[in-house]
């Protein structure tokens, strides 16, 4: 929920944000990589994903960092603002290399 990462981004306050659903809450849970992308084109979800990248460290787990959505914002961001970040991930070794 957008409103409540801004609430906690105001307030200072660390927190997880979860962008593909979980299965015990199936009216949230992302189906395909289509319903994917329709999700990420809400436009205050994408604000507010870009100020959280501009302003924060992330630490990515559990997803794959060859998602092209996530590498083209990455891209983006740098070309725009070359000194934001820096951002971690936690990776399995095959995916590290």
């Amino acid at each position: 929920d957008p409103d409540e990462i801004m609430r906690r981004f105001r307030l200072d306050e660390s927190c997880i944000v979860k962008l593909h659903g979980t299965t015990h809450n199936l009216l949230r849970v992302v189906i395909d990589d289509n319903d994917f992308r329709v999700a990420n084109r809400a436009e205050s979800l994408k604000q507010c994903l870009e100020v959280l990248f501009l302003t924060r460290t992330l630490l990515f787990v559990g997803h794959s960092l060859r998602d092209p959505d996530l590498i083209e914002k990455l891209h983006d961001l740098k070309a725009r603002f070359p000194t934001f970040g820096p951002h971690y991930a936690i990776l399995p070794k095959a995916d590290a290399t």
